[in-house]
C-alpha cells in the first residue's frame, strides 16, 4: 500500500510540474486588444503592453527564463503586447530591452509576487516617451520608471 501511495504521489508531482512549465508559455500579439484569454490554464492571465510614443521606430526585446519573444519593432503610436500565466511559485519574471536611436534601457517589466521588488502589477502598461519610460497597472496613473540613458 505504501508503495502504491508513493507511485501515486510521484505521478501527481510529475503532472503538476508539466502543467507549471506549460502555464508559463506565452502568446504574443501585435495589438493588446486582440489578445485572447486562454481559459485552460491555472490562475489569472497576466499581460504586458508597450506603447511607442516616440516620433520614430522603437525596438523592444522581451524575454523570461523560458520564453524569448524576439526583437519587435514598433512604429510611432504602435502597441505591442503579450500575455502569460505565472508559474506555480510566483517567480515568473519578464524583462525587456528598449532601444530608440542611441538611447537604451533594460529592466523587468513584470515580476511575480514571489520575487523581491517594488513594482508589481497584473496587467502592466508601459509607455515609451521622448523623456523616458512610464509604467503602471492598467487603469491607474503611470509613473516615470526610467529616464533614457
Amino acid at each position: 500500500m505504501a508503495m502504491l501511495m508513493q507511485c501515486f504521489f510521484f505521478v501527481l508531482l510529475l503532472a503538476l510540474a508539466l502543467e507549471i512549465q506549460f502555464c508559463e508559455s506565452v502568446k504574443q500579439h501585435n495589438m493588446l486588444l486582440n489578445m485572447p484569454l486562454n481559459s485552460t490554464k491555472l490562475g489569472p492571465t497576466m499581460s504586458v503592453s508597450i506603447t511607442n510614443k516616440e516620433p520614430g521606430s522603437l525596438t523592444v526585446h522581451c524575454s523570461s527564463k523560458d520564453n524569448d519573444l524576439q526583437l519587435q519593432t514598433l512604429a510611432p503610436g504602435a502597441v505591442y503586447g503579450f500575455q502569460f500565466h505565472m508559474n506555480f511559485w510566483g517567480t515568473t519574471l519578464f524583462s525587456c530591452e528598449f532601444q530608440y536611436q542611441n538611447q537604451h534601457a533594460g529592466f523587468p517589466v513584470w515580476k511575480g509576487p514571489g520575487l523581491e521588488g517594488d513594482f508589481t502589477c497584473k496587467q502592466c502598461v508601459w509607455v515609451v516617451e521622448p523623456i523616458g519610460i512610464y509604467g503602471g497597472q492598467e487603469g491607474q496613473t503611470s509613473t516615470m520608471f526610467q529616464q533614457w540613458n
